[in-house]
């Protein structure tokens, strides 16, 4: 099917977004992920490519934009920033908002959200999300539920 073929494949049958989704798997290089970009993007500019890579250094942003992706999905999760640390420890609420914003200033569809029922949330937490997703004027707005698992701390 060669390297890009299913990418082809499923262009040809009309899908008019890819989603190319790792979380903050770092399996797959900036130049990586650039080239499958890039290759899409020149059998089919018209597509869409949505990318959901997680956090990632500023210059893999640019790089991926360069390319030829359109969307970037990227959920705040919570407005909350210390409910924001506690689930992600080692990471910062004010970083996510700082990549928000450069993925925006870059030109890129933001595709964010948040999640209803975290341990700790509050009617309030899940108002502000509304707010800041309102004053972050994202494209889409993704809205789940916290369903843990029998492993979920």
């Amino acid at each position: 099917m060669g390297k890009f073929g299913l990418a082809r494949q499923i262009i040809e049958q009309g899908v008019k977004t890819i989603v190319l989704q790792s979380g903050d798997d770092f399996g797959f290089s900036r130049r990586m992920l650039s080239d499958i970009i890039l290759n899409i993007k020149s059998a089919k500019p018209e597509v869409a490519i949505t990318l959901s890579l997680g956090e990632r250094p500023f210059d893999d942003y640019r790089a991926f934009r360069d390319a030829g992706a359109d969307r970037y999905f990227l959920k705040h999760e919570t407005a909350n920033s210390r409910l924001y640390e506690r689930l992600h420890p080692g990471q910062t609420f004010k970083k996510r908002i700082e990549i928000l914003e450069y993925l925006k200033k870059l030109g890129y569809q933001i595709d964010s959200g948040n999640i209803v029922g975290l341990p700790g949330q509050i009617l309030e937490d899940l108002a502000e999300d509304i707010l800041f997703m309102k004053e972050l004027d994202v494209d889409t707005a993704g809205i789940e539920p916290f369903i843990p698992q029998k492993d979920t701390p």
